[in-house]
């Protein structure tokens, strides 16, 4: 079965990410800015569908090959349809995720689509 042909969208939304920094007081011979510790996480979108059947199906290809994979609902406002979003994750850093991506996809040569799969990062 080509998964390719079943996949109905990919988004095309790209999070990206930056450190906070929070102003603290000032103290004699301090710097006026301590970084905060980054609180992201980080999550791989492999692939995402109006049918909830194939989204399912693939999320549990991948658990049983022992990703932590789920389905995200996303229902966005200005459109009529549901989309089913797998993803894996969540990966404390970017890095991590990477080669989690790089591991699926040597696993599952055959479907090509999943080279497109998207780094998302969550706040």
């Amino acid at each position: 079965m080509n998964y390719s042909k079943t996949l109905v969208i990919l988004s095309l939304i790209v999070a990206t990410s930056a450190l906070q920094a929070y102003r603290a007081p000032l103290k004699p011979g301090s710097s006026p800015y301590t970084p905060s510790k980054p609180t992201q996480t980080h999550f791989i979108q492999f692939f995402s569908s109006t049918n909830a059947t194939k989204a399912e199906g693939m999320k549990n290809t991948l658990q049983l090959q022992g990703y932590p994979a789920f389905v995200f609902v996303n229902n966005p406002k200005q459109a009529n349809q549901t989309y089913y979003q797998v993803q894996v994750g969540p990966f404390p850093t970017r890095d991590q995720a990477k080669k989690a991506k790089t591991k699926v996809v040597n696993t599952y040569p055959e479907y090509d689509f999943l080279n497109d799969a998207i780094l998302k990062t969550s706040l």
